[in-house]
């Protein structure tokens, strides 16, 4: 990588900043009741069941074959419902009280809850030669995780896939770094992080050289 960029003849660099998107679903809501054989029966809208059951077992100290997850209409989630959300509270309030427990999210909850797109800060550097050709590049990732994890860890690899595609970047290094903050938590939202990141590198790709249009060609002859 060094190597690259002491050869460069023209080295780009740029930073972007982008911010949070919610997700604007049908607030997020869940039902449940535990049977006299220690059972937790959980009525909810996701878009991964077994996830749920899985994660409400977990939190209830429990196996997930005692957990039943019943699937309902989604009425959209884009993202914000794979994850377990007021599932394990409903399923810990029932077995507390006896009695079937339900809870919904006023819009102003899902607000502080839903886990929306992150915001980030992607900087990135690209070695180029006179005619062109890409060396190497090098991107930086700082994703905003929020207060709590859920599926945000394994999310951070994302990054490591979206520089690998679309151009012959020659030597690549991606960092990325997943922050906590005192903010809610963030997660899956449609796209996946590639928004962004592809927003990043496109106008990264955009800020030629000089801005020749002859070295935006010589660029372009070069994507795969």
């Amino acid at each position: 990588m060094a190597k690259a960029f002491a050869e460069a003849d023209v080295v780009v660099e740029d930073e972007f900043r982008t911010p949070r998107q919610y997700q604007r679903t049908s607030s997020r809501g869940a039902r449940s009741r535990s049977t006299r054989t220690g059972r937790y029966i959980v009525h909810t809208a996701s878009q991964f069941p077994f996830n749920v059951r899985d994660r409400v077992a977990q939190f209830l100290g429990v196996r997930s074959s005692d957990v039943r997850v019943v699937g309902h209409h989604i009425g959209g989630g884009f993202g914000a419902k794979l994850d377990a959300s007021l599932e394990p509270y409903a399923a810990f309030a029932a077995h507390g009280t006896r009695r079937p427990v339900r809870i919904v999210n006023e819009r102003a909850e899902d607000l502080l809850t839903c886990p929306s797109r992150e915001n980030a800060i992607m900087r990135l550097r690209t070695a180029l030669t006179a005619d062109g050709r890409i060396l190497g590049r090098e991107l930086e990732c700082l994703m905003d995780n929020g207060a709590y994890s859920g599926e945000m860890p394994f999310l951070a690899s994302v990054p490591m896939h979206v520089l690998g595609q679309v151009y012959r970047a020659g030597a690549t290094r991606v960092v990325t770094r997943l922050v906590y903050t005192n903010t809610a938590p963030t997660g899956a939202f449609r796209g996946v992080g590639g928004n962004y990141l592809y927003f990043a590198l496109e106008r990264h790709m955009d800020n030629w050289p000089g801005g020749s249009v002859s070295t935006a060609a010589s660029f372009a002859s070069r994507t795969c």
